[in-house]
C-alpha cells in the first residue's frame, strides 16, 4: 500500500480548513505542508494557506500564495480564480477583484458549480 492510498487527505483537508477559518494559521500551515509532502503537484495546500491568510486579514500574502503557487499548478481551477478575485477585493483593489469575479459568475451561469456560488456571494458583498 502506497502512502497516497493510506493518507487521510480529506480528513486533513477538513482539519486544515477548520484551522484556517478559526485563526489557527500555524496549525493550518503545518497540516497543509503535510498534504503538500504527499501531493506535491496539488494546489490544495496553497488554497488552504491562502484562506488562512484571508481570514487573518492578510490578503496580499494570500494573493501571492494563490498567484505564485496555486495558479501555476492548476491554471483553470475556478476556485483559485475566485479566491484571487476576493483577495484583490480584500486588499482594496475592488475593480480588479470584480473584473475577475464577474466573468466567473457568468461562465457558470447555468451551473451548480460551488465556485460560481462563491463568486456570486463575493460580488454581492
Amino acid at each position: 500500500m502506497s502512502i497516497k492510498q493510506s493518507f487521510p487527505k480529506q480528513a486533513l483537508t477538513e482539519l486544515a480548513f477548520t484551522c484556517a477559518i478559526n485563526g489557527l494559521t500555524e496549525a493550518c500551515y503545518s497540516i497543509s505542508d503535510g498534504i503538500a509532502a504527499v501531493y506535491d503537484n496539488s494546489p490544495l495546500p496553497f488554497l488552504l494557506k491562502a484562506i488562512s491568510q484571508l481570514n487573518s486579514n492578510q490578503p496580499l500574502t494570500a494573493l501571492q500564495l494563490l498567484e505564485d503557487n496555486a495558479l501555476p499548478l492548476d491554471p483553470e481551477n475556478p476556485t483559485i480564480k475566485v479566491l484571487i478575485g476576493y483577495a484583490h477585493i480584500c486588499s482594496g483593489h475592488y475593480e480588479k477583484g470584480y473584473s475577475l469575479l464577474k466573468p466567473l459568475s457568468n461562465e457558470f451561469a447555468n451551473s451548480d458549480q460551488p465556485s460560481r456560488a462563491l463568486a456570486l456571494e463575493f460580488l454581492a458583498a
